[in-house]
């Protein structure tokens, strides 16, 4: 899942919208499309998340993805409306057939689209429904210090960073983003984005988070009939990227025949899009980023030497939280700030002693840890001190000796999806892997355990 704030130039409505869809790589373009003109746009992968995005913002419309096997999210919607929250929404699906139209009518949309419509479709439907209150014809704000959590402190590291990033803003060259999960790889992309004078949008993208049969149809594109569902000729990622910049997060998860053809169009400065029988140039700038030590990957074989050495042209380095405790000084009190500004409550204060007890803690999560830290604290009326010492109870477990790796990995990552009621989405951020991979490992152990059951 991510936030987008008011980054674009341009005339903004003041409206806060939320998507709701499964389809990571359409909520990508819809949220890029919409941030050209709306305030605030945020994504939830599921009703669980959305909810939880609902509890913490009044959003001003919700477009509802929804698929023929999950008519409960139309229930969901009904269920919004009954609750008292009555702002509009608009549904969207791939399929489109007479009942489901009733049926999300009934539940209170105001609106349904076709997937097949494309992107600008739905931008004009969510333009046309929110009420005319929310539009505004002053120009959106340009602060990129909204957008700059990871370079916050004051520590050597931090401030080396923010000096690469200011002289490297400007140039086209493709950037190796490494650091931990959580320590703000995407901010640091986006800022680069920003400080450059790049005219276009920034897009990002989580590779992990595709299907490897559909990446290179969401990356490139693809023409009609170029496969079963291909209906309709769609851009890919690098159009809506172009004169922008497209952020590849997570691309040590991209599948090796992939890795060949994202090295060519990096070569070539060109893309062919699935079932095209031509080339389609692009002037899209390049950042990739990886939680991976990609050097091992490259030599465990499933990363590819060329592409390593192309993508690796200029490398920047995001230090974890544990080795700059200084900055914890800045970051704290910042992060609580932006925070307070966002949910229109009073900030915290820190006394030294907290502030201590906060550079004690490891932040396994990072900066995404302590954000989530503070939060908890400014919700529930605790010190950060206190809901630090909750958070690292996940971290304290210890398994018996006796247990083997694989076994320890079974159990922690079990124990994670238990500690996140289950949300397969948050689990995988939590453990700094993709979703597919954690789906991939619960559905060989639930293999397991079937054959072992049919013995």
């Amino acid at each position: 899942m991510h936030s987008a704030g008011p980054m674009r130039r341009g005339n903004p409505l003041q409206a806060s919208v939320l998507i709701v869809s499964e389809d990571t790589a359409f909520a990508t373009r819809l949220r890029h499309a919409l941030r050209a003109s709306c305030a605030l746009v945020d994504t939830a992968q599921d009703l669980r998340q959305a909810d939880a995005l609902r509890a913490r913002c009044l959003f001003d419309l919700i477009v509802l993805d929804v698929s023929q096997r999950h008519r409960s999210a139309i229930d969901w919607l009904a269920q919004t409306r009954s609750n008292g929250r009555r702002g509009p929404a608009v549904v969207v699906s791939e399929h489109t057939d007479a009942r489901l139209v009733l049926d999300a009518m009934h539940a209170g949309a105001q609106d349904f689209v076709e997937k097949s419509f494309g992107t600008q479709a739905l931008v004009d439907a969510v333009i046309r429904i929110l009420p005319p209150s929310h539009k505004s014809t002053a120009p959106a704000p340009a602060n990129v210090d909204e957008h700059i959590e990871a370079l916050v402190g004051r520590s050597p590291a931090i401030q080396d960073l923010r000096e690469k990033i200011i002289r490297l803003a400007p140039r086209s060259s493709v950037i190796l983003i490494q650091g931990e999960t959580g320590t703000g790889k995407e901010l640091v992309a986006q800022t680069l984005h920003e400080l450059s004078d790049r005219e276009g949008e920034f897009v990002p993208i989580n590779c992990g988070a595709l299907s490897p049969d559909i990446i290179e149809s969401e990356l490139f594109g693809h023409v009609r009939g170029a496969f079963t569902s291909a209906f309709n000729s769609r851009e890919g990622l690098f159009h809506y990227a172009r004169k922008g910049t497209l952020f590849l997060d997570e691309v040590s998860e991209m599948p090796w025949e992939m890795q060949a053809k994202l090295l060519r169009a990096l070569e070539e400065r060109s893309v062919r899009p699935v079932g095209a029988n031509r080339e389609v140039e692009i002037d899209t700038r390049v950042v990739c980023a990886s939680n991976r030590d990609l050097s091992e990957s490259m030599a465990a074989g499933k990363f590819r030497h060329d592409l390593y050495y192309r993508i690796n042209v200029i490398a920047l380095s995001i230090p974890p939280l544990r080795e700059r405790p200084e900055d914890l000084l800045d970051l704290a009190p910042y992060l609580s700030q932006a925070i307070a500004v966002e949910m229109g409550i009073e900030p915290l204060s820190f006394t030294p002693e907290e502030l201590k007890k906060l550079q004690s803690h490891p932040w396994p999560g990072n900066v995404r840890e302590l954000r989530n830290v503070i939060e908890r604290a400014m919700l529930l009326g605790h010190t950060p001190g206190e809901c630090c010492q909750t958070n690292s109870t996940v971290a304290t477990v210890t398994w018996p000796a006796h247990l083997t790796l694989a076994e320890v990995e079974k159990r922690h990552i079990l124990n994670m999806l238990n500690e996140a009621g289950g949300n397969k989405s948050e689990a995988a951020r939590r453990l700094g892997i993709s979703r597919k991979t954690l789906e991939r490992k619960v559905k060989a152990w639930n293999g397991e355990h079937d054959a072992q059951r049919s013995r």
